[in-house]
Formats: structure tokens, sequence, C-alpha cells
């Protein structure tokens, strides 16, 4: 009886490359009604891609795929029909234990036991093993041997007892030998797959048949990053299975899976593809100076120094010395610092000083330099390079004959408070450069004395100067001779009187009165410090009436403008007139004054016979202002006059005056308290204001003192919203005032004219510069609205500044638009390249708005994340303005990388806002670049004397359009045929000239293979980004007695 089976298989494959468990499975049956046999297995196959990952151009690339693969049986059962086992069961062997390996077929292979073991496509394919062996006899046939095509054996032993094939060391039942097996069964798993490799960025890709070895491509690339990507794909899939049993007649089946087709992926990798390293350093534009240098002089020279290699260079300190056996010394490189880089391709200015040597012959001498340098980054080769220059000529240096000498003079110190002294030394120089003086030196002066310092030859000496009265210029000479040339130098000095400083200065003030005569009358008496400093000391007032009454006070300390008033009661004589009342203050001299020649002050006083009964004789002044003025500070001061008896009175006429300001008015009418306006003038100092009437005056102090601001300027703005300052509803900041030309701020007025905005005060006090006053804008705050915030002066009569701090206040934005702006190129840049990146923001994209503070960003996508290689923000962050303007910049930046610009707001009034829409950045070559995509022959074997057509398609794979025309030229070789040349327009970005080139006619005198071969861009009038993709051939054979190899296919 045939062993009816059904055999399920279960594939399930291991997604290596994203380390994630995937199943494929399919199903096959061949009886659905019996279910005695049972099959699931595994499949697991590990691809790998190998390349180097630097390559120097025009170097084959080789790229080598393999793969490991193995299936594994998890579980098999199997029974018979009525007479069989139904019980019998047959395990799987336990992982890794029965891993088996994959037999890879060819697709010829594979085709041919598709078709035998299934030439209807319906069913499986049974196969009977005795008497005679079909399906061994079959694989043989095709070249697999019995160990792939029956790979798993499992048995069990009538006692029950599972064992595997070999586990034993044979395949019999233990401990009885002689018991048979009851069950034997084989397994194997035949697949055809194809190895994919495919090189991105323009490169190749191939698939060739899988046999479970190495597949091996060479390929040469253009510069440039490649990314190798490859798969094992399968194709097609059969499964064996064969029972072999004490009960049965040897059977088996093949099960065909064609729907099986998955694909394992290696892990990619990455080949850069450079040219090597190129030394080409040279220096040219020598120059130096002076003209004609003498022995002993310094020399600057410059030069550039060029780098038309193809990597940039660094030159670190010490690595430019003089070549072996220049004449110069002290080899000085005075600019740039280093370390020093020359980019590739351009330049880079250098300067330096060489000494002369002493002693030097006339005549032209060149000034050789080494100068090392190495590679900033790896060649193809992953090293680093060196690149030496033993001897860069700079220039010719031609040095002058003789030695000028001369000299020079130090003061120390050049000014001289007299009585006092200086050092004087004197410096010795030949050509230029500070020598030993060798010849003894003369000094002379023309104010003072001066004294030689010993010993011989006497370079220094001792100037000395008397005390004087006021700033007194003078010279001191050095002299000496070499040989019969006289050499002399001179240096000026001052000499100045002693410093004074802050001094006190004290004066008497008196006024004038009228007295009855024989009577007795009351005289104040003040003693006022006008000076610029106070006195310490307890000093003596001493005053004398009429030369015979005398008194004396005696004078606390007094500070800078304060005054002590005493009073004394003099007598009249008993004649009528005038008579001298007078007052000598410091009489003792206690204080060292700054003037002491103002001590002394006189006024008379009037005696008369009767005073009027009830007039005015005397008076007093008041003020509502101290006693110190600024310039054009105003105070009022009103008169009180009192008569001979003490009692207020009514004043009469008074004239007003002062010397240190205007009185306003100048003259007022009898009244009971008439009152004037002082207005200070400029003239510093103490004074007084006087009200003086026919027979009497009185005055008071006043002391005209700087004023600090009065050329005071007033500079407005806000902290942290810098001009033109935009504000948003809810947002404060403080405003500031800074005072400028005055050591504070005087008090300052504020003021602001915008709707739902507040200022903390409205008035401040005076303060160190600047002033800060907090301006809110309401979160309710109509919008948009202009206007300012405006400080001026609060005391006119101190100073009439004033500034404004414009703003305006802007809706709140909910969209921000970032674009570049005037970038031909768009989001493609080069390797040094700039572009201005502008945000727009608005509401919903249509009404305009200020933008917030914004941080600008340039995250990179590809090859890994971070940030753009060089790329840089200016200024970064942006201001808040209607108007937000950066320049996006990338140095130094990495071909091949690209990722995005974008920008994000800083302002905690509008979260969240950022770009749109992100500005993508490619860092690439731009340009043109052609191709020959397409070149193909109508007849790849003509016969001698056939003509041949060419179909040639020109494309411009780079990423700019090309304008004007360009030659696409077609070279036959051996050269049977004439060149063939034709012009192609300029190609916008991927557009393709297709051409069906003339006819040729190929006289084949040798006959065999000929190369066709078609240049695109051939005279390079279009300047491409690549010119080594320009040319393709392909082959064509004159058919006369020619045998082909293996050769021609390549």
């Amino acid at each position: 009886m045939l062993l009816k089976q059904k055999l399920f298989a279960g594939f399930f494959i291991l997604a290596l490359a994203a380390q994630l468990a995937c199943a494929t499975s399919f199903n096959m049956f061949w009886d659905s009604s019996d279910s005695m046999m049972y099959f699931q297995s595994d499949v697991v196959a590990s691809p790998h891609v190998s390349a180097p990952s630097y390559v120097c151009a025009g170097q084959p690339v080789t790229v080598n795929f393999t793969s490991s693969s193995s299936w594994n049986t998890q579980s098999l059962s199997a029974g018979t029909a009525s007479d069989a086992v139904l019980r019998s069961s047959l395990s799987a062997a336990p992982a890794p234990a029965n891993n088996y390996a994959v037999t890879w077929l060819s697709p010829s292979q594979s085709n041919a036991l598709y078709t035998y073991v299934n030439p209807t496509y319906l069913t499986p394919r049974f196969f009977v093993w005795s008497p005679t062996n079909q399906w061994g006899t079959f694989m043989g046939g095709q070249g697999i041997s019995p160990q792939e095509n029956n790979v798993g054996i499992y048995y069990e032993c009538p006692n029950g007892i599972l064992h595997y094939f070999g586990q034993d060391g044979g395949d019999n039942c233990v401990p009885a030998p002689t018991q048979s097996k009851n069950f034997l069964a084989y397994s194997a798993l035949f697949c055809n797959a194809k190895a994919n490799i495919q090189v991105s960025n323009g490169g190749p890709s191939y698939s060739d048949d899988f046999y479970g070895s190495q597949i091996t491509k060479t390929v040469t690339l253009p510069l440039g990053t490649y990314t190798i990507n490859s798969q094992l794909a399968v194709q097609r899939c059969m499964a064996s299975a064969r029972s072999d049993g004490t009960f049965n007649t040897k059977t088996g089946y093949v099960y065909i899976q064609d729907s099986f087709q998955p694909s394992f992926s290696a892990p990619t990798t990455t080949v850069i593809v450079e040219n090597p390293f190129v030394c080409a350093i040279a220096a040219t534009n020598g120059q130096y100076s002076p003209p004609n240098p003498t022995p002993g002089s310094t020399v600057s020279f410059s030069f550039d120094l060029n780098n038309p290699g193809n990597r940039p260079l660094t030159i670190n300190s010490g690595q430019i010395t003089l070549s072996s056996g220049s004449i110069f010394q002290n080899l000085q490189i005075t600019s740039p610092s280093y370390p020093i880089t020359v980019p590739q391709g351009g330049s880079v200015h250098i300067t330096g000083t060489v000494l002369v040597p002493v002693g030097t012959s006339p005549g032209s001498y060149p000034l050789n330099l080494n100068i090392n340098s190495q590679t900033s980054s790896a060649d193809c080769s992953g090293s680093v390079k060196t690149c030496n220059v033993p001897a860069a000529f700079i220039v010719n240096i031609n040095v002058g004959s003789g030695n000028t000498y001369s000299c020079s003079i130090g003061l120390n110190p050049s000014t001289i408070i007299g009585p006092g002294s200086s050092t004087a030394t004197a410096t010795c120089l030949v050509n230029g450069v500070a020598g030993a003086c060798a010849n003894s030196i003369t000094w002379g002066t023309t104010f003072g004395s001066i004294t030689p310092i010993q010993p011989s030859p006497f370079t220094s000496a001792t100037l000395s100067a008397p005390q004087v009265a006021s700033s007194t210029p003078g010279t001191v000479t050095a002299s000496y001779s070499v040989g019969s040339t006289p050499v002399q130098c001179s240096a000026a000095f001052t000499v100045q009187p002693p410093s004074v400083g802050p001094q006190p200065d004290y004066i008497p003030v008196l006024s004038t009165q009228t007295a009855i005569v024989g009577q007795p009358f009351v005289a104040p008496i003040i003693t006022r410090n006008q000076g610029t400093a106070a006195c310490g000391n307890v000093s003596q007032t001493d005053s004398a009436f009429n030369g015979n009454q005398f008194a004396s006070f005696t004078v606390q300390p007094l500070g800078i403008g304060a005054q002590q008033s005493d009073t004394h009661t003099f007598t009249c004589p008993t004649t009528p007139g005038n008579y001298t009342l007078a007052a000598n203050v410091d009489s003792t001299n206690q204080c060292a004054e700054s003037n002491e020649g103002n001590n002394y002050a006189t006024v008379q006083i009037r005696c008369i016979t009767a005073p009027p009964p009830t007039g005015a004789t005397n008076c007093t002044l008041s003020s509502n202002h101290g006693v110190d003025y600024q310039p054009s500070e105003q105070g009022i001061f009103t008169a009180t006059c009192t008569n001979f008896t003490g009692q207020t009175a009514s004043c009469p006429s008074l004239g007003w005056s002062s010397g240190k300001g205007s009185m306003n008015p100048t003259s007022t009418p009898p009244a009971a308290q008439p009152q004037s306006t002082f207005t200070a003038g400029s003239s510093q100092g103490a004074g007084t204001v006087v009200a003086s009437a026919a027979n009497f005056s009185c005055s008071s102090p006043v002391n005209i003192v700087n004023n600090p601001y009065g050329n005071m300027n007033l500079t407005c703005d806000f902290e942290n919203h810098p001009a033109p300052a935009v504000f948003f509803p809810g947002e404060t900041d403080n405003a500031r005032a800074f005072c400028q030309n005055s050591p504070d701020c005087p008090p300052l007025a504020w003021s602001n004219n915008l709707v739902g905005t507040t200022l903390q005060y409205a008035n401040t006090p005076e303060g160190a510069s600047p002033i800060l006053n907090l301006f809110s804008v309401s979160p309710t705050a109509p919008a948009p609205q202009s206007g300012g915030v405006t400080v001026r002066c609060a005391n006119p009569s101190q100073c009439n500044a004033t500034c404004t701090a414009a703003l305006n206040i802007s809706q709140i934005p909910n969209r921000l638009d970032c674009s570049l702006v005037n970038h031909s190129t768009g989001g493609l840049f080069t390797i040094n390249d700039w572009s201005y990146v502008r945000g727009r923001c608005s509401i919903d994209g249509v009404t305009i708005t200020a933008c917030p503070r914004l941080n600008w960003m340039s995250p990179r996508t590809y090859p890994s994340s971070g940030t753009l290689t060089g790329s840089a923000f200016s200024p970064n962050p942006t201001l808040q303005s209607v108007d937000p303007l950066t320049n996006f910049s990338i140095t130094n930046g990495v071909k091949g990388e690209r990722g995005y610009i974008d920008a994000l707001s800083a302002s905690p009034i509008v979260p969240g806002l950022r770009c749109n829409a992100t500005i993508g950045v490619n860092v690439t070559d731009i340009g043109p670049d052609y191709q020959i995509v397409v070149l193909t022959v109508s007849n790849p074997i003509p016969k001698l004397h056939d003509t041949v057509r060419l179909t040639i398609w020109t494309q411009n794979t780079g990423n700019q359009n090309a304008t004007g025309a360009s030659i696409t030229q077609t070279v036959v070789a051996p050269s049977d045929c004439t060149p063939d040349r034709y012009s192609v327009p300029g190609l916008h970005v991927g557009e393709i000239d297709k051409h069906t080139a003339y006819t040729y006619t190929c006289t084949c005198e040798t006959p065999g293979r000929h190369i066709v071969t078609a240049t695109a861009n051939a005279d390079r009038n279009i300047f491409e980004t690549n010119y080594d993709n320009n040319a393709r051939s392909t082959v064509f054979y004159c058919a006369t007695n020619y045998t082909l190899s293996c050769v021609d296919y390549v």
C-alpha cells in the first residue's frame, strides 16, 4: 500500500538588517484528508557585502558578496494506512543539531527539477525508490549528490525510543540490533536565488545567480561617495520528503514553492572615491623693505603662499625656516599667526622679518625659506600627508654699503616738578640697530644743570631743575664722535611748578546801614569760605569801626561754601558823617588759602542827627533757594526792612544787583516785602545778591557751581527690544534713559502715547545712568499701533534734553514662512556658499505681522544626525522684527551632506512657532554634468563593407541647466571610419538629446573588434561638475573568420 502523505512547509525569514523577526510561509498538500505527515522548516540567510572604505580616483573597486544559509526541520510525523502503526510519531532533533545546508541550484537546474517534478504545474510528484531509485537517478543527472538530496534522517525503534541518524554511530535500533526500525524519513531543500548588488550615486547594479559561494565585482567609479546595497533574493524553493520503512515501499514526494520568494538584505557599506593628495605649494609676489638695507638692520618681507593642490594645508609653528646657508638671521613670521591654513586652490599672504648681520658685504642675497606643511584632511589612502618645499625662493635682498650712526635719549621722567630731577639715558645706534656706545658722551641742557653718571662712556646723566613759577620747557643733548663722524641727539623736557590742590578761601561780608549820632547800632559781620576746600582749623575774624572801636570773633572750621554770621554793637560818633566799618578774616593765618589778598573788606556806616520817625533804616534778604546755584537756575529773594527801633517797616525803593547773575526786576517800588528773581550766570564762584536803598543796603550770599546737566544729552531705548522695537500684547521690558556728558541723570519725566500701555513711573529721581522704567503692554492692547516712550528733563532750568524710544505693537502671528533670498541654485549649496534667509510672520498666511525673536538651526539628515558641517547663521538669534533676516553660510562643508534650515520662536508670548516648511539643503557640486547615457550600434556583428548606424543619447545629469551649445564627438578604433562631431544645444537638468549618427562604412582591412567611443561636451564648452564621466564605449565586430572570446562580453 502506498503511503498517502500531506506536506506542510513554513519558512520563517529573519530580517537581519532591521533586526526584526519576520515570517513567510507556504502550504503544499498532497491529500488534504490525510494529516499523518507534517513538515515544518525555517530558512535563514545572512548576506554580506564588503568593499574598501577609501579608493583613489582611477583605481578599481572590488565588491565581494557572500552569504551563509541553512534550514532546519522542527517537527515531522508520518504514518501508513490500515496496517501501519498509526500512533507512530517522528520529531526533529533539537536546534541547532538539526540545521542543514540549503542546496542552491542554478536557474537551469531549478527549471529542470521543476519540469521533471511537476510537468503539468498542478500537483506534486511521487517517486518510487525501489527497485529503481528514480529520484536519485534524476538528481545525479543534475550534478546533485545523494548527500545533498537526502539531508535529514529520523527514525523510531519498536520500543518507542526516538533516535536520529548518526546518534548511536549507525542507523540501527539499540539495544536490540536485530530489531528493525519502524520508519525512516529523509528531507532536503532546493532553492535558486539572485545576488543583487546596487552602487548608489549613479554606480552600476548587478544581479547574479547565487550558488552559495562568493561573488566578486570590479568597478571603476568617479569621484564621490557611494553606498553599496545588496540582497539575496530567492527565486523559487522546492522541498522533498521521503518515507522508508519495513512495512512500505520506499516512496518520495517533492513539492514546489514558486510563490516563496523572500529577500535577505545585507548591511550597507560606503565607499569614498577621492583624488590622491598632490603637493604643489608655491611662493609668489615677494617684496621687501627698506629698498637697500644696511648691515645690522631689520628687513620686512612679504609673499603669497599658493596652494594649487587638492587638499587644505596646515603650517604649524616652526615649520617655516631659513634655508641652509642663508646669510640672514632671526627669522620672524609676523602674520598670520600659527597655525597657518592655506585653503585648497587658495593662497595666504605672509609677512615677516629677518636681520641683516653686521659686517655683511654689499650685494644681492636670496631669501630662501623651507616651508613644511601637512594636509588638514586625509587623502584616499586614509593617512595624513606632508608637503615639504625645501627651498621656496621669496626675493633677492640688495644689501647697501657703509654704516650710519645715530643716537636717541630717553628721559625718566620727561616732566619735572621743580625743584626736581630726571635721569637721561643715551642709546647708540649703528644702521638703526642699538649697540654698545664705544665713545664718551658729552651732555648739555638749555635749562637747569646736567651731571654725567660714572663710569665712562657716560651713557646716563642726572638732569636737575629749579623751582619755577610757571611751566618752563628745556632740551637735553648728548654728543659724541665715531672717528671723524660727529653724532648728536636731543630730547625735550618740561619743568612745572608744584601742583596746587583745592584750597579754602575766606572772605568777609559786610552791610551798609544808617545810625543816629551818639547812639549804638548792631553791625552784622559774616565770615564765608568761597574756596574749593574746607579749612579744618578754628580761625579768628577781627572787626573795627572808625579806627577806635574793635571786636574779635572765633570762627569754627568752615566747609566749602559755608559761612558764620556774627554781630557786634558799635556806637556812632557825635558828629554826623560817614564812618568806616572794617573786617579781617583769618587774621591769625590758621587756614592756607588759595587767595590771601581778599581777607580784608570795608563798608561805610552813615551817622545822622535824627532819623525819620517810622522810616526804614536797615534791611535783610531771604531766599527760597539755597546758596548754591547751577547756571541758569533761579531763586526768589525777599527784602525785609526795619527802622531804628528794630521794628518792621515798609521798604523804600530798592535797586537789585548781583555780580553772579541777573535780577528781575532790577528795581522795586516802595513795598512791605519787595521781591526780585535771581538767575544764576555761567561764571562759577561765590558772590552776593544786593538790595540797595538811598541810605542803606543788605546782601545775601550766592555761589555758582557747575551745572552737571548743562550739556547733557538723552538717548532712549528698550533693554531687550533693540530698535526698531517691536512688542506683542502681553510683553514687558525696561525702557532705558541714557544720560550722556554728565556724571548722573537729573530728575526725569516719562510719558507714552500708546493705548493699553503703562509706565511704572511718571517721574524718576536723580540717579546713575541708565535710568530704568518698566514699560508694559496689556494683553488686550489693540494691535497694530505705533508710538513711543518719551523722556525729558523734569526741571527745565537744569536741562532741556529729550528723547523718544519708538516702538510698534504687532499682532501675534500664528504662521512663520522661511525662504532663501536670491539664491540662484535654491537648496543646492557648494562647499563654500552662503545665502540670506528670511522669516515672514503672518496671521493665517494673510496678514503680515512682526516675527518674535527666532533661533535658527541647520540639522543634518544624511549621512547621520547632527548639524550640517561648517554651517552658521549670522545673526543668530534674529531680533523681534517685521522682516528678520540672517546670513546662512557653509564654510568648508562636506559634499554629500543633506539637511534643512529651520527656525523656532524664542519668545514665551509666541511659543512653538517655527518654519511652516523647512528649507532643504544639499551640499554638492553645482552645475551641469553631461553624460552619454545610450550608445548602441544597429548591427553588432556586420560583415565586411557593411554599414553600421549609431544611436547616441546625450543627457544633462547635473543639477543646473546648461546654456550654449556643446560638441558630442564619436571616434572608432581601429580608425576604419571617419570621426564624427555634431552640435548639442544647451540641455536643461535631465534633458536628453537623442541623435542617430551618420552611417559608418568600414573597410575592415583588419577584421575583428572595433571600439566606438562617444564623448559628450568634447571641447568642454560647457562648464561641468564632472568631466570624468563624459565618455561611453561599445563594440562591433567585422565578422570574417573572427572567433569571439570571453573578453568581448566584458
